[in-house]
Order: C-alpha cells, then structure tokens, then sequence
C-alpha cells in the first residue's frame, strides 16, 4: 500500500534531516527516486509542487551548513527530472533563495553555491530557465 500524503512528506523530512551538512550521492539518489515517484502518481494526494515546495522550505529553514547538500539535491532533481515541472517549481524564488543561502553560508560553500551556478548556466538540458539564472547571479554580484 503507498504511503499517505503525511507518511511521505514525514519521509521526506527525515531524509532531508538525515542528509546533513555532506553532500552524500546515495542520500541525494534516494531522495531523487522519491520525487521521481511522486511523477509515476505513486503518492496519492502528493504533487511535484508539494515536494518542490516542502524542498525549498527546508532550505530556506536549515542551518548554514546543511543548505548546501539540499542545493545538490535540487540540482539532482532538475536535472534528472528535466521534463518534469520541477525545474520550473524549483525556478520560483531562486534568485532570492539563492543569495539568501549564499549571505547565510561560509566560504567554503560560497565556492562550491558559485560552481553549481556556473554548473547551471552552461548546462544546455535539464536546467533553469536563462533570465532566472542571470537574475540570480547579478543578485550574488550586485555591483
């Protein structure tokens, strides 16, 4: 029997606890396969918007040193759900998101929030629209 919409978004939760302050691939591809079954309608009741929205709730709220691996985990999801509506529900807000989560962050991972920026403004599939993206960098460089 498929979880109810809580047990699944309560999975979630605790996955994305578990995650941490490392980027873990096996973490991040578990993760991944949940959003992915949320495409299949496996999870009655939960939408791609629910979990891209319950995603970037919890970045928004974890501590400096956890945002990071849940960036990875989005840039996952965008690129191997690239035909899906998450790029476009993970789009929303980015720009701010974004620099919010790069203001709060250390120097370490501004190096690695500016990688995956660059990452994503080259990728040719699977990605964030282009005004977004050039959006998002002139808020991290606005001189």
């Amino acid at each position: 029997m498929p979880p109810s919409k809580q047990q699944f978004l309560d999975d979630l939760a605790r996955r994305l606890k578990d995650l941490g302050n490392r980027p873990d691939k096996h973490k991040i591809d578990a993760l991944g396969s949940m959003a992915s079954a949320v495409l299949g309608g496996n999870i009655a009741g939960v939408s791609e918007k629910d979990v891209g929205d319950f995603v970037k709730s919890r970045l928004v709220r974890a501590a400096p040193d956890c945002k990071v691996p849940i960036l990875y985990l989005i840039d996952s999801i965008i690129y191997n759900l690239r035909r899906s509506s998450y790029p476009s529900i993970f789009q929303e807000h980015l720009p701010i998101i974004f620099r919010d989560t790069y203001q709060s962050v250390k120097e370490a991972d501004k190096q690695r929030m500016n990688r995956l920026l660059y990452k994503w403004e080259k990728r040719e599939k699977g990605g964030f629209n282009r005004d977004i993206l050039a959006e998002t960098r002139a808020r991290l460089n606005p001189n």
